[in-house]
């Protein structure tokens, strides 16, 4: 069985794969001041030297700060991004 690493980890080693872009895009609901359902597209780019972490919307409505930050611990765990507290 092959391990599935983030690239931030790669040793091109054989046996293991890495994750180098990620992209998840995330749907709720309308609010209340649009009809529309609403999408956040996260994804990383790698410049050859660092991952970045990009946005993409057209409208994301929130009502409290805790919903956002949840999204981006998904999307942070998902991606295989290290926290800087964790480096």
């Amino acid at each position: 069985m092959q391990k599935i690493l983030p690239i931030d980890d790669c040793g091109y080693n054989d046996g293991e794969v890495y994750v180098d872009n990620t992209s998840i895009t995330y749907v709720q609901n309308a609010d209340t001041c649009s009809s529309e359902v609403q999408t956040l597209k996260l994804f990383t780019e790698n410049n050859g030297v660092a991952r970045f972490v990009c946005f993409e919307t057209t409208r994301w409505a929130i009502d409290d700060i805790d919903g956002i930050v949840e999204v981006l611990k998904d999307f942070q765990a998902r991606a295989g991004l290290a926290s800087k507290t964790e480096v």
